[in-house]
């Protein structure tokens, strides 16, 4: 039994990138016959695969990860390491540096607005396309993406991202660097899993909208908003 449970943490991040690509082509259905029963059931397949593999992730980086808190060596490992979370604080350098050198869109900014500016809208959009999907709550299906909701992001670029050089790594660090990578592989594929996740929700996100305007239209709904109140009993669904 241990050693089932051992094989299978270390296929644990192979089962998430299977999981991944899986996700890269689900969430899509044709206008004509979607509605929100097949959305809430879209919603639920990805949320249970979610969970799934988050699960077995997590039981495959807490044994290492907590040998290594255990040691002293965690803060100073993860401190050099970078997920496509921390990029997606990272990568608002360019805006950051960008409204730096142009102190007048600072005041649209404060506003929450985005810039007029050419050359603020190419950067921009470009953040979009990477992170635009993702959000805060965004495990919630009813909380705004970035690409709908934009003003966290947006009063951020007025603050200076605190930076602080990764202090050299102690010996023992690198003594126990081969058990950082199990768990780094681990912890990689919990991040781009989520991120792949977040991809798919909104694609659904964005099916359920286009329903609840076609459902405010015909008087089935009284706001649009009301979607989020729905559940797979309500005649509207």
């Amino acid at each position: 039994m241990l050693i089932r449970l051992g094989w299978a943490q270390l296929r644990a991040p192979s089962s998430a990138r299977r999981c991944m690509a899986w996700l890269s082509g689900f969430g899509h259905a044709p206008p004509d016959t979607d509605s929100f029963t097949n959305c809430i059931s879209d919603l639920q397949t990805v949320y249970t695969a979610l969970v799934r593999e988050m699960f077995s992730l997590t039981q495959a980086m807490s044994g290492p990860l907590a040998l290594l808190r255990r040691l002293g060596v965690l803060s100073a490992l993860a401190a050099c390491h970078e997920t496509v979370t921390t990029r997606l604080l990272t990568d608002l350098d360019p805006l950051r540096e960008y409204v730096q050198a142009h102190p007048h869109l600072t005041a649209v900014l404060a506003e929450g607005r985005v810039p007029e500016d050419d050359g603020f809208q190419t950067l921009w959009q470009a953040y979009l396309a990477r992170y635009g999907f993702r959000g805060v709550f965004e495990s919630d299906i009813a909380c705004p993406r970035y690409h709908e909701q934009p003003e966290t992001l947006l009063c951020s670029l007025l603050a200076e991202r605190p930076r602080q050089a990764p202090l050299p790594l102690p010996w023992l660090a690198w003594l126990v660097y081969p058990l950082w990578q199990q768990a780094r592989r681990a912890l990689d594929a919990r991040e781009e899993l989520r991120h792949a996740a977040m991809q798919t929700f909104d694609r659904i996100r964005q099916r359920m909208k286009r329903l609840a305007a076609q459902a405010l239209q015909d008087g089935r709904l009284p706001a649009a908003d009301d979607l989020w109140l729905l559940d797979r009993r309500t005649p509207a669904a």
